[in-house]
């Protein structure tokens, strides 16, 4: 009986987790996309809807979930009105628009999408965004500062590398460091190579080694390798080594300045090669683990200025309001159009809760291992699709219900791969075969065979090395699963339009 009643306790709290989140995430597009104030314009989205999703899964009833909604949002969106039913009915006030006095100096602000570029990767190069009337900075960087160097690699055919460094990534980063080694071979392809997607350098204090070891094989012509900053941040780099296996010990081949005592010039630093628009590379006197200097990358960003100007031929009136339900009990009310001057949106937000939610949300830790990092990223998943997918009514899913699945599978994951196999099943249900779900550690390996359904049998149709297997064999299970059950987890996690992609 007590083991009965512990088990519907759980569940009543995770359905009222699941519907807080559900509410957060609506009215979180909602802001992001729609709402065009400055304050929600700057917001770093990716944390706050970490620590949103944090602050609203605790909330145990309705009232509680009302007034954290109304704490996380008003500071980056001062005139939206969110309401309970045991409320008296609201009629949005409109006067909260107008500037009090010089309404002639101002002009009407609102957002306009082709596709989607705010926020996006491809910094609106493709799909484009805009905030009518606000001249916004966009970064365009190429979101990776990379330092590169050679050597004939001849002399290392059928040898053991090692690729080495130490590497200090400042605590403040919001990307990730990478040594990488590549291969060059004499027929033009490439042998070996790694670049630490799978094993990235995090943030931390202190300097630590590193290292790559791989096999060159008897084609080497060439071998590349450097290491490179991936998003926002500082890098320092110093004591690097390149050595190769000679009868069980590593033995460092000659190369200049890979301890960075060399000088800097208008070219660049001597012997290197860097490339990454809006990242600086320099050598720092501060900061070394050896000699008197290091390398140092850093994020400073190359932006583009947005002319404001509109995307196509639509007006937008001041008093345009969009009403939601968030929940069966609480409601929203969204201004569309703002009144905006050199100054910025009107009306401004409170200073002191716009600093003190800036802070909270910078604390945030981009951890897949943290639930509040799983539950953001979700919420983040789902409104791209939300409001810029074509083909939901071709589809036939229920998004909605997507959204409470995937969530309900985060709170059991742990691990990235956990969360990468949530996001998978979850994009899966939109059909689209132009959907990757990818991680940094997100290796990929295939056995030496090729195989295919042949009926209901998967059979074995080609052999690449010498394996316990030939043509003609049929594989019945696989990692103790039968072929059939596995194989249907794998397409569950596909977004394909068609059997055959």
């Amino acid at each position: 009986m007590i083991m009965v009643l512990v088990f519907l306790s759980s569940c009543g709290q995770e359905d009222r987790q699941i519907e807080n989140l559900a509410a957060f995430a609506k009215l979180y597009g909602y802001v992001k996309y729609f709402h065009p104030s400055d304050e929600a314009h700057t917001m770093n989205w990716d944390k706050f809807a970490m620590y949103g999703a944090g602050r609203v899964s605790s909330c145990k009833t309705d009232e509680e979930l009302l007034v954290a909604l109304q704490e996380i949002f008003k500071p980056i969106a001062p005139t939206i009105q969110i309401y309970g039913t045991w409320d008296e009915p609201k009629k949005f006030d409109q006067s909260v628009l107008v500037p009090i006095q010089g309404k002639e100096d101002y002009n009407l602000t609102y957002w306009q999408h082709t596709g989607l570029g705010f926020g996006m990767a491809t910094n609106g190069r493709v799909y484009k965004s805009v905030r009518v009337n606000r001249a916004d900075k966009v970064d365009v960087s190429d979101g990776v500062g990379n330092l590169i160097r050679s050597v004939k690699g001849g002399d290392y055919q059928n040898k053991r590398l090692k690729y080495s460094a130490k590497v200090k990534l400042s605590a403040e980063s919001e990307g990730t460091g990478h040594l990488w080694i590549r291969e060059d071979k004499t027929d033009g392809g490439m042998g070996f190579f790694q670049n630490m997607m799978d094993r990235p350098i995090l943030p931390r204090e202190d300097w630590e080694q590193y290292e790559i070891i791989g096999e060159a094989g008897p084609m080497t012509d060439r071998i590349f390798f450097g290491f490179f900053l991936k998003g926002k941040g500082e890098m320092w780099v110093d004591d690097v080594k390149l050595s190769y296996d000679k009868n069980g010990e590593w033995i460092d081949v000659p190369i200049d300045n890979l301890d960075f005592e060399g000088t800097v010039s208008e070219k660049g630093i001597y012997k290197w090669g860097s490339r990454g628009k809006g990242y600086e590379f320099g050598i720092d006197e501060n900061e070394h683990v050896q000699g008197k200097q290091s390398l140092k990358i850093a994020y400073v960003g190359e932006f583009e200025r947005t002319s404001g100007e509109k995307l196509f031929n639509h007006n937008r009136n001041i008093g345009m309001v969009y009403t939601d339900e968030l929940t069966s009990n609480i409601f929203c009310q969204i201004p569309l159009t703002l009144y905006a001057n050199e100054e910025g949106t009107y009306p401004v937000s409170d200073g002191g809760e716009l600093k003190a939610l800036r802070e909270s949300v910078s604390e945030m830790e981009l951890f897949p291992g943290n639930l509040e990092f799983r539950l953001g990223n979700i919420v983040n998943v789902f409104n791209v699709f939300q409001h810029f997918y074509p083909y939901f009514d071709v589809v036939g899913t229920n998004w909605n219900d997507d959204l409470e699945a995937a969530l309900k599978r985060s709170y059991q994951d742990s691990t990235l791969q956990d969360h990468l196999v949530t996001l998978q099943k979850f994009t899966a249900k939109l059909k689209d075969g132009h959907v990757r779900v990818s991680a940094p550690n997100n290796q990929k390996y295939s056995p030496p065979i090729s195989w295919e359904w042949i009926g209901d049998k998967l059979v074995v149709t080609e052999v690449y090395a010498i394996v316990p297997l030939k043509v003609g064999d049929v594989i019945t299970h696989i990692n103790g699963l039968s072929s059939k059950t596995y194989f249907d987890e794998v397409e569950s996690r596909i977004s394909a339009g068609t059997k055959g992609w």
